[in-house]
């Protein structure tokens, strides 16, 4: 099958970082599935729609799209404009109050996320360490995939 890929701000690394591994990964075990098309949200809900719509115009035949960055409702409204809602596979990231619901609604089917009061209580640890043992410390922060069925316990307040 083919899949598209959408672009988020090139000014976030944790964007590259996903879109390299994205990249590196489908070469690596999914050598059948061909990265057709690329759209530039740039995290706006407007550019992703709009570069969303061009990529579907400039590649009819994709079965999935990867979202790196936010924009999601604007990549669920060109779906929806081009009539592919219901045939598109669509995945994301975060479990917030934008995504949460795409989810609860089928529109986007899978979200990689982590609990973001883990991740804030880990960055408050790093900016200020008890001691100096404490600067070098690495900490492996825990992720899943999250669908309309296994919404974290965190989505419910969003």
């Amino acid at each position: 099958t083919t899949v598209g890929v959408v672009l988020g701000d090139i000014a976030f690394r944790c964007h590259e970082d996903r879109e390299i591994g994205f990249r590196t990964a489908l070469r690596a075990h999914f050598p059948k599935v061909v990265l057709a098309g690329e759209a530039q949200g740039e995290d706006s809900a407007d550019l992703t729609r709009n570069a969303v719509l061009q990529m579907l115009k400039d590649h009819p035949a994709l079965g999935a799209i990867y979202n790196v960055g936010g924009g999601n409702v604007g990549l669920l409204d060109a779906l929806g404009e081009a009539g592919r809602a219901g045939d598109m596979l669509v995945i994301g990231h975060e479990v917030n109050a934008v995504t949460a619901p795409l989810l609860r609604g089928g529109g986007l089917d899978f979200a990689i996320a982590g609990d973001p009061v883990t991740l804030l209580a880990a960055a408050l640890r790093h900016a200020f360490p008890e001691g100096a043992e404490n600067l070098r410390e690495i900490g492996l922060l825990d992720f899943a995939v999250y669908t309309r069925f296994n919404l974290p316990g965190f989505a419910h307040t969003a």
